[in-house]
């Protein structure tokens, strides 16, 4: 979380717009770790529907909340808009 969230501080980029952009890569990497972890558990039978929407938007729904947790203790810089 951290190389993430220096690699988007250091943009020109309002603090608002970065926030969203972290949130955003966050959930999609998450969903794509969940999306791989589904498709690995296929074999011993989750391999419903259902059960892939659990493993894409339960971990996308705790990204996005440690991304709040985190950004109380780390606040982004504004930066000017080019």
């Amino acid at each position: 979380m951290k190389k993430l969230w220096t690699c988007i501080d250091k943009l020109s980029w309002k603090a608002e717009n970065k926030y969203s952009f972290a949130m955003i890569i966050a959930e999609l990497i998450s969903a794509i770790f969940g999306f791989i972890l589904w498709r690995i558990t296929t074999i011993w039978g989750f391999d419903s529907t259902d059960s892939m929407l659990y493993f894409i938007f339960l971990p996308a729904v705790i990204a996005w909340c440690s991304v709040i947790i985190y950004a109380f203790g780390h606040e982004f810089h504004s930066g000017t808009f080019r």
